[in-house]
């Protein structure tokens, strides 16, 4: 399972992020239209694991036709997803490109590029934006969007629109651009994956090769004996179960689960890149709506006698419980929109400055895959 992204910048910077979990990665690398094929259909049966082989291959042929556009405008990675939204399915891509520059300053780049984009797209919202990883420009609009026969409903070529929001990142060096865009032809959806969006891109960061490898192989780090994080992870995987038992769920957890070696909230807004936490992340399913509130109230009446004390956060989406313990671990619950699954996140105490008690942990919504 993905848990970061990272693409070179320059000899010594990289630029890393965190994607949604429900992401799932498109074979840009594959090594021909073969092989690209064999891997989306592997796809089609894992994203949509109960629907018809008509269902599926409309899926391969929608995505493999974004696949060879991505592959065409240079994209170095690219996502997507395909949500239950109470019923009605939704979608949105997520691809990442890289252009090289010279002779220009990061300042330059952002002021340049918001120019160029205005005189381009002159209905578009473009401005400059701080983010962790620096300055960046935001564009956010939107796009004719060409629907082939065999996609449409009604069988003809028809012309849709696409709700697009591109963020363009200049190398701490100003050698380059990074390009993160996600792009969406479900509208009225569009307040969601903007929500998501503004997420995602406070993930984006620039780090250093050493910092990298530890960023991007949790498995790894996690599974070492070599120091303390085996200790660490076993008391995170027990204070998960101790989350558990208060939710009263053991028969639905999901086997879908990730272990990830992340920059704490607190570090990450004083500037810090290197990991300083683990986080666990699990997801349980419920039969509906009704019976995830009750489980999160339960939850919550339980944990607040054992030393768990409720913070502002959650989800606007449904109902949530966002809490920090005693010993500094946190911990995040949400319903998703149609209330048929929880996202756990249990989140260790920061090794960095071990002993404070953190702030409340904002939540990034998962919703059903």
């Amino acid at each position: 399972m993905v848990t970061s992204t990272a693409f070179t910048a320059n000899r010594d910077q990289y630029i890393v992020w965190l994607p949604p979990p429900f992401f799932h990665t498109l074979p840009l690398a594959a090594a021909d239209a073969e092989e690209a094929a064999d891997r989306l259909h592997a796809l089609a049966e894992e994203v949509l694991p109960a629907a018809t082989q008509e269902e599926r291959l409309r899926m391969c042929l929608a995505y493999g036709g974004l696949l060879d556009d991505l592959r065409a405008a240079g994209a170095e990675y690219a996502g997507f997803c395909i949500l239950d939204m109470e019923g009605r399915p939704s979608t949105a891509s997520l691809p990442m490109y890289r252009m090289p520059l010279e002779g220009c300053t990061a300042t330059d780049v952002c002021a340049e590029t918001r120019t160029v984009l205005r005189e381009a797209y002159p209905e578009d919202d473009i401005r400059i934006r701080d983010l962790p990883c620096g300055k960046a420009v935001v564009r956010i609009g939107d796009e004719p969007l060409p629907i082939p026969p065999h996609l449409s409903p009604n069988g003809t070529s028809i012309e849709g629109l696409r709700g697009l929001i591109q963020v363009f990142v200049p190398s701490p060096g100003g050698t380059e651009v990074v390009v993160l865009e996600l792009g969406t032809p479900a509208m009225e959806d569009w307040d969601f994956y903007s929500e998501l969006f503004a997420e995602i891109v406070q993930t984006l960061n620039w780090t250093v090769e050493e910092e990298l490898l530890f960023l991007t192989q949790p498995s790894d780090a996690a599974s070492s004996a070599d120091d303390n994080t085996a200790t660490i992870t076993q008391e995170l995987h027990s204070c998960s179960s101790d989350v558990l038992d208060a939710l009263g769920l053991h028969s639905q957890v999901d086997p879908d689960n990730r272990l990830s070696n992340i920059v704490c909230p607190n570090c990450s807004a004083t500037g810090h890149h290197s990991p300083c936490a683990l986080v666990h992340e699990w997801l349980i399913n419920t039969a509906n709506a009704e019976k995830s509130a009750t489980a999160i109230s339960l939850c919550g009446s339980t944990l607040r006698d054992r030393g768990w004390l409720e913070t502002d956060g959650g989800t606007v989406w449904g109902p949530s419980f966002t809490a920090v313990h005693t010993t500094g671990y946190r911990l995040d619950i949400a319903s998703s929109p149609s209330g048929r699954r929880l996202l756990v996140k249990v989140l260790t105490p920061c090794w960095r400055t071990e002993g404070e008690v953190p702030g409340p942990i904002r939540h990034t919504y998962r919703p059903d895959n």
